[in-house]
C-alpha cells in the first residue's frame, strides 16, 4: 500500500491530460512482490481458503503487470522527460488498476487477519 500512496513517493506520481480530457494518475515506480513470490514457491499459499487465495493471486497478477508496464514506457521515454502518447494507454490501464488495488487490497488484508486471527 505505500508503493501506492502518492504523498510518500511524490517524485514517482504523475499524470497526465489524455484525448479524452481525463486526468489520469500512476505511480511511475515497480511495487515489491517477494512476499507473494515466497508465498508460491514455499507452497504456503495452500494454507489459504481458495477464495482468498484467488483474489491474492489477483491482486499480485495485478501488481506484476503493473510493474511490466512501467519497464515497457520507461523505454519509451526520451530525454525530454515527456510522456510520449504511445505509452497512454500503459499510464491509462495504471490509473485505473491503482484504483482497484487501492480498494481490494485493504479488503484482502481484513481477510487474512481474521483468518489468521491477526
Amino acid at each position: 500500500m505505500e508503493g501506492l500512496d502518492k504523498s510518500l513517493h511524490t517524485r514517482d506520481a504523475l499524470s497526465f491530460t489524455g484525448e479524452d480530457k481525463k486526468e489520469y494518475f500512476f505511480m511511475n515506480r515497480t511495487l515489491n512482490h517477494d512476499f507473494y513470490d515466497s508465498l508460491i514457491f514455499s507452497g504456503r499459499i495452500n494454507f489459504l481458503r481458495p477464495e482468498l487465495q484467488q483474489r491474492v493471486q489477483n491482486i499480485f497478477r495485478q501488481i506484476k503487470t503493473h510493474n511490466e508496464y512501467v519497464s515497457l514506457v520507461l523505454k519509451m521515454n526520451d530525454e525530454t522527460g515527456k510522456i510520449p502518447e504511445k505509452s497512454y494507454k500503459y499510464y491509462a490501464w495504471m490509473d485505473d488498476n491503482e484504483a482497484k488495488l487501492l480498494r481490494d487490497i485493504p479488503d484482502v488484508l481484513k481477510k487474512l487477519k481474521e483468518d489468521f486471527k491477526i
